[in-house]
């Protein structure tokens, strides 16, 4: 067994400057299916999630593009008689979004300036936003009372409670004081698409009085499943003209950006299979070259071991041991490096690193596979070959 290894490295050792160029490209090949196997699955998996997410939480939203007249505008007041009637049967929620200056403390005198929604308890439940601590707003809850829900960053902004002077978490907008409510979870804003950016957002409740005065941008219904999204959509067509027929708007559908979602999965997955494809095609075509080189160069070699009794078998089996084992070495370095690679470009795009336990066992085998396979047309050469001519060098 030991004197057969020896013999596989000595035949390595004798063609080195060909090992070494088969040794680069298994790695590289090896390197690169490792990572586009993980990559590939990990890729997909968070934006197969992020789809089941989307068809999940099917909504339609209205982008309303206030005017300079009183005809091209939709209070808050409107929205209660005018529109939020028709749609009992659906959870309908309507915001206005501006951005708002505030301090944290009295005594911080730096301001932060951040996204202030004003909606009600609605629109938290159409959105699916949560509480990490404390609560959101309640149908219960008086729209005149000053209490604000903030997001995550606002949170770990905010002045820590100290027992030895007086409570100083409160947050003021326009110098007035506001009791937090409630933290909303932490939300990833670097998300795909369908999500909204919550960490840096303060939230107060829409007012009852003076709300005619109080123009809304944003309705948002939820709606069961993409399918009720054309019924829905069409009421909210109708709707909006017959009551406000020169009010601007859009309609943007969720569960739409869901199906573009899920042709880019397909066309990243074509992405990835081509180049897979590309590097296996690379390493392929490097090793019969090499192996074509080998024979041609250890002729004689072969020529002298045909003559002393070796059978065609048994020189084809050192020659592919002698591969096998090359192969191995170089793709044992090269998973490392493509699951290093792997893990890079899954950072770089601020996405949470996910080990595919399946990836390196894949593509060892494939290229393992593949080099045996890639040995079969050039070793069919030494069948032709006449010992002692071999041995003359003809």
């Amino acid at each position: 067994m030991i004197r057969n290894v020896t013999t596989i490295f000595k035949g390595i050792a004798a063609q080195r400057t060909r090992a070494l160029l088969t040794a680069v490209a298994t790695i590289c090949a090896t390197a690169i299916i490792t990572c586009l196997i993980a990559f590939f699955h990990a890729a997909t998996d968070i934006m197969s999630k992020e789809v089941e997410s989307i068809r999940a939480n099917t909504k339609l939203t209205v982008q309303i593009v206030q005017g300079d007249q009183a005809d091209e505008q939709i209070s808050y007041m409107d929205f209660q008689k005018s529109i939020e009637p028709k749609f009992q049967d659906h959870l309908i929620a309507t915001s206005k979004r501006r951005y708002t200056s505030i301090q944290l403390n009295k005594e911080q005198r730096r301001n932060s300036y951040v996204e202030h929604i004003m909606c009600d308890h609605n629109y938290f439940t159409t959105h699916r936003l949560t509480a990490e601590q404390g609560r959101i707003f309640l149908p219960v809850d008086h729209p005149e009372n000053s209490f604000v829900i903030i997001g995550n960053e606002i949170n770990q902004m905010m002045p820590r409670k100290n027992t030895d002077t007086e409570n100083n978490t409160g947050l003021f907008i326009n110098q007035k004081q506001h009791e937090v409510l409630g933290t909303l979870n932490k939300h990833d804003s670097k998300s795909f698409i369908g999500r909204r950016n919550t960490n840096r957002t303060i939230f107060t409740h829409m007012p009852k009085y003076g709300s005619e005065n109080i123009l809304i941008d944003e309705i948002t219904v939820q709606v069961s499943d993409p399918i009720e999204s054309l019924e829905v959509q069409a009421k909210l067509h109708r709707t909006l003209r017959e009551t406000f027929p020169m009010v601007k708007y859009e309609i943007h559908d969720i569960s739409e950006m869901a199906e573009h979602m899920k042709s880019y999965i397909n066309k990243v997955q074509l992405t990835l299979s081509i180049f897979g494809i590309i590097s296996t095609m690379i390493a392929s075509i490097n090793i019969i070259n090499s192996m074509y080189a080998i024979i041609a160069e250890r002729l004689p070699e072969i020529g002298i071991r045909l003559a002393i009794g070796a059978t065609t078998r048994q020189v084809k089996m050192l020659l592919i041991s002698e591969t096998v084992l090359l192969t191995t070495l170089s793709a044992l370095f090269g998973l490392l490096l493509g699951e290093a690679l792997n893990m890079y470009l899954i950072e770089s795009l601020d996405l949470v690193y996910t080990w595919i336990p399946h990836a390196a066992p894949m593509s060892f085998i494939g290229i393992i596979g593949l080099s045996v396979t890639s040995c079969y047309i050039p070793l069919r050469k030494i069948n032709t070959i006449h010992p002692i001519r071999a041995i003359q060098g003809g």
